[in-house]
């Protein structure tokens, strides 16, 4: 099992450990990368995104690669208030 060491990293799949609970977090994944895509509530659904995002990377972090990392920047900056469902 990987422990944490360091308090300033965080996971969400750190409260627990059971398949369940990985399995839950990656279906509101699902739900909100969906909503995220249809465009409704965009930025609920890219903070969301973000925040089960980040805690895979930081839960898996041997096995992140640099577009994943540019994944969760570009998700974080839209949470802050890309127009993302402004239409043209």
């Amino acid at each position: 099992a990987i422990t944490n060491t360091n308090p300033m990293v965080w996971s969400l799949h750190w409260a627990s450990g059971t398949y369940t609970w990985a399995w839950l977090l990656h279906v509101c994944l699902k739900f909100s990368a969906t909503l995220l895509l249809l465009g409704w509530h965009t930025r609920w659904a890219s903070f969301s995104c973000w925040v089960i995002w980040a805690s895979i990377l930081s839960r898996c972090w041997p096995f992140a690669h640099s577009f994943d990392m540019q994944l969760g920047y570009l998700l974080f900056f839209a949470s802050l208030g890309v127009p993302w469902g402004m239409a043209f």
